[in-house]
């Protein structure tokens, strides 16, 4: 099953290395009152700060939230995202994913292979891993001790003592090429989906001693996966969504309405989230996708979000081009642009 890509008026998505650009008519609009403020060490001219482009968000409970993406851009917000600090990452590596498992302690990934730890709420970042010429696309902890990264050459790396030591793994794939891994789930210590190009799903039940790729429904390259209670789903280009059972059950594609690239998922333990991309959003319930209406001043088909976590009370913040952020309100049942740094 194929779709065709679509370019809208003002945007070009090129979809090179796995790496979603747009180029945008004009400078998006300041939507919101919000403020930055810097702190760090760096050097004047080290890092560049948003308008960036950001790639990853991640939030604990309503207030304490962090943004990462281009040239080392790691942002800390305590109230909600109402304001935001800049913390000194001392790299300039673009930043893929940041996932962080309590208040304290927290991960990222970059392009250049590194993996980044913090056990101070951001503050302080050190390098826990590095894997020469390889691009880190997604990590997930599973608890204190447990996780897995993914990245290009079919890289999957995995530790069992809070990443102290990251160990390799690998499967044998059906692809001309080891294809590259976008996104990584992981239902408990044993159990963990990852997904990349060529429509490639493999799936753990062994805590990764060994992965078995399993048919896809769709040869989309897949971008990110989440995981429920009893499923995953994973997104794609072109508008694919495909639900995973946890059971070892068929995968099966989720219809959408158009074929817009879709570049990340976050979803509670029922089964409830948000998906997110270039020019769309939806809103996910089991295996159903509902779209949902983003309310930006550049307007929703010229932007795209490269990253969405959820919020206590059926809330959620996405975030993406050009330091773009945008609210879920039930009430409206809409994104809302929140903050742009563009002025």
């Amino acid at each position: 099953m194929e779709r065709k890509s679509i370019i809208r008026a003002g945007v070009l998505a090129a979809i090179g290395a796995g790496v979603v650009a747009l180029i945008i008519a004009g400078n998006p609009a300041v939507s919101t009152k919000a403020t930055a403020t810097t702190t760090g060490d760096r050097a004047p001219g080290y890092v560049r700060y948003v308008p960036d482009n950001l790639f990853a968000v991640s939030f604990r409970g309503a207030n304490n939230g962090w943004a990462a993406g281009y040239y080392g851009t790691l942002l800390q917000t305590t109230d909600g995202g109402k304001t935001w600090v800049r913390r000194p990452l001392k790299s300039n590596d673009l930043i893929r994913r940041v996932r962080f498992l309590n208040d304290h302690e927290g991960w990222a990934v970059s392009h250049r292979g590194s993996i980044f730890h913090t056990e101070d709420g951001g503050s302080n970042w050190t390098v826990q891993h590095q894997v020469p010429d390889v691009y880190l696309r997604d990590i997930v902890m599973v608890d204190g001790d447990n996780g897995w990264a993914v990245g290009h050459k079919k890289t999957i790396l995995h530790t069992t003592n809070g990443g102290r030591n990251w160990t390799p793994q690998t499967f044998a794939h059906r692809t001309q090429d080891p294809p590259r891994l976008n996104g990584v789930a992981a239902f408990d210590a044993m159990n963990a989906i990852a997904v990349g190009e060529f429509g490639v799903i493999v799936r753990t039940r062994d805590g990764g001693a060994t992965w078995t790729q399993i048919p896809s429904p769709a040869q989309t390259t897949y971008t990110a996966v989440a995981a429920a209670g009893d499923h995953a789903i994973a997104v794609g280009l072109t508008g694919y969504l495909t639900y995973i059972p946890r059971d070892g059950g068929a995968p099966k594609v989720i219809p959408t309405p158009a074929p817009l690239h879709v570049l990340d998922i976050a979803l509670d333990p029922a089964g409830n989230g948000f998906a997110v991309g270039v020019g769309c959003a939806y809103r996910i319930s089991g295996d159903t996708a509902t779209p949902v209406k983003i309310d930006v001043p550049q307007g929703a088909d010229q932007v795209w979000f490269g990253g969405v976590t959820l919020l206590p009370n059926g809330r959620a913040m996405t975030v993406g081009l050009r330091g773009l952020m945008a609210r879920y309100d039930p009430g409206k049942q809409e994104f809302a642009a929140m903050a742009d740094w563009s002025k």
